[in-house]
């Protein structure tokens, strides 16, 4: 029986490699913020962000607004992206 072949995560080429949405932050990169996310999943949060903000304010669709902002919320908890405190307005 041969090992079997294919990507390990060992040495130091493994910080190079990209990550999926289901591996866990270490704890280094969540107490600093230095996540690496991908170009859609950066567009992705910042299309919410703009629709979760014009729905709740100048939309006037406080329910749309609160949904919009709860699948912001996950989105960017799911890619690893920070939210900053001024994105939430109550």
């Amino acid at each position: 029986m041969g090992k079997k072949r294919g990507s390990h995560s060992h040495g130091p080429w493994a910080a190079a490699v990209p990550r999926t949405g289901s591996q866990a932050l270490s704890l280094r990169e969540e107490s600093f913020g230095k996540t690496r996310a991908d170009a859609a999943s950066l567009l992705r949060v910042q299309h919410l962000q703009r629709l979760a903000a014009w729905a709740g304010g100048e939309a006037g669709v406080g329910p749309v607004g609160a949904l919009l902002g709860r699948r912001l919320a996950a989105n960017a908890e799911a890619a690893g992206i920070p939210l900053g405190a001024s994105t939430f307005q109550c």
